[in-house]
């Protein structure tokens, strides 16, 4: 059995390093296009949705690489090969660091520590040198601090999705809230949280409605329990452990896969599925012999099952009901069935809590003349994402068209006060028209906006 698992570790090491070596290599006429793209980084994807995951699975494959040459560099008689591995573990690292994602930085740097941590050697060190060590842990935190306040806003919004996506797991807490009822379940916590007041700008700014989880575990949590969150994060943390007690490489890989795991995605993502099934499937193949083996092979069976129920959807690229049921809603909005796209819509149930859906519905109902309905409505959306200017834009309009004058004004001065993204066009431009329609209420008109384009 050994031998089969020394065999499958090198399949996995060669496939999943080759795989790096292509995401890289896709990403070059990315990173070539950015002076064009304002030096945005969110055009280097790879071959993935999104920079983040794309960095992660070079971050996975330079975790294995790295472990490869640090385990083996004297074992290597080649000048020509380390020459090369190297120059492939540069363009690994570059990668990430080009790509800013601070997951997958980190992931690979716990990666690091626990593999030097296998060294006996180091951890002599560290028992002989603890002011050293304290130091370089000391400079370590600054780092991490200044690594934070790189994207601060983005590093604020995941602390806040995080305390979202706990709330909704202490509303359902032992069962969750249901199977794809993640965005039904985050929505309904952040209207509440804002419903009650009294929040932070900072929070009100990063508050965003995202369709992915960016921390699966806390995401698991959400749709089936605690106990399925645990769950997984066991299976993660004991593959680590069986890869570490069999010497395996792809031990630090599944290290950088469960670190960045908190931060991101990856069960969204179909290429860090696939290796997360691989990473998982090595690390608890038996590697034994007689009554025990048997045991083994139950576990891996219970494992493996687990993990394709949860990666199934990302590998086979299930159009998102969510996605399908906003097409169809939209599409009879079109057509002005404006009563079947409401029905439509609380069909959906779960699938359409998000706020277009609300900002939708309420289009139908004011198209239907049933105010009261549609002003609840955009009010819902607003507080779902409360930076959002288009529910109160539209609520400011309806209420002017409605003889609402005092209300209109009301709104149009609480949007006055609104943070706006200068980078956003189309948020700009409601602004201005907000302003300009409020100047007109109060009877001082000033030119109109012309409209512009949007992303």
């Amino acid at each position: 059995m050994n031998k089969i698992f020394q065999i499958i570790e090198k399949i996995f090491v060669v496939l999943i390093c080759a795989f790096g070596i292509y995401e890289a290599v896709v990403a070059v006429p990315q990173i070539i296009q950015l002076p064009k793209y304002h030096w945005d980084i969110n055009i280097i994807k790879g071959s993935v949705v999104e920079s983040g995951p794309h960095a992660a699975l070079l971050a996975i494959a330079a975790a294995l690489l790295g472990a490869f040459l640090f385990e083996n560099w004297k074992k290597i008689k080649s000048i020509v090969l380390k020459i090369v591995l190297i120059i492939i573990l540069a363009v690994y690292l570059i990668g990430i660091l080009i790509s800013l994602s601070r997951a997958s930085m980190f992931g690979l740097f716990v990666a690091f520590v626990v593999l030097l941590l296998q060294k006996q050697s180091v951890k002599d060190w560290i028992h002989a040198n603890k002011k050293k060590f304290y130091a370089i842990l000391g400079v370590i935190v600054v780092l991490a601090a200044g690594i934070f306040f790189l994207k601060k806003d983005s590093a604020i919004g995941r602390f806040h999705i995080w305390d979202m996506q706990i709330r909704a797991i202490a509303s359902h807490p032992l069962l969750g809230n249901g199977t794809d009822s993640y965005i039904a379940s985050y929505c309904r916590e952040q209207a509440n949280y804002f419903k009650a007041g009294g929040r932070s700008p900072i929070r009100i700014r990063v508050a965003g409605c995202l369709p992915v989880k960016v921390n699966d575990y806390l995401g698991l949590g959400v749709e089936h329990g605690i106990f399925a969150m645990l769950a997984f994060i066991a299976i993660i943390y004991f593959g680590i452990k069986r890869l570490l007690r069999k010497k395996s490489l792809l031990a630090y890989g599944l290290i950088v896969w469960g670190v960045f795991a908190i931060f991101s995605f990856p069960l969204a993502v179909k290429p860090l599925c696939i290796i997360l099934l691989a990473l998982l499937f090595a690390a608890y193949l038996p590697c034994c012999c007689g009554k025990k083996m048997i045991w083994e092979i139950i576990l891996l069976a219970v494992v493996m099952s687990l993990s394709i129920y949860k990666t199934i959807p990302a590998i086979e690229e299930r159009p998102s009901p969510y996605r399908s049921y906003y097409k169809k809603a939209h599409d009879l909005q079109a057509q002005r069935h404006y009563k079947e796209s409401n029905a439509l819509i609380k069909e959906g149930g779960k699938y359409c809590k998000a706020p277009e859906f609300h900002i939708l519905a309420a289009q139908n109902y004011e198209k239907l003349r049933q105010y009261d309905m549609a002003e609840k409505e955009y009010l819902q959306a607003h507080y779902i994402v409360p930076c959002r200017i288009e529910p109160m834009l539209s609520l400011m309009k309806m209420y002017q068209k409605t003889g609402r004058k005092d209300d209109a004004i009301r709104i149009g001065e609480e949007i006055s006060g609104m943070w706006v993204n200068p980078n956003n066009a189309i948020m700009c431009f409601m602004y201005r028209e907000a302003r300009m329609l409020l100047a007109e209420l109060k009877g001082t008109p000033i030119k109109r906006p012309q409209k512009v384009s949007g992303n």
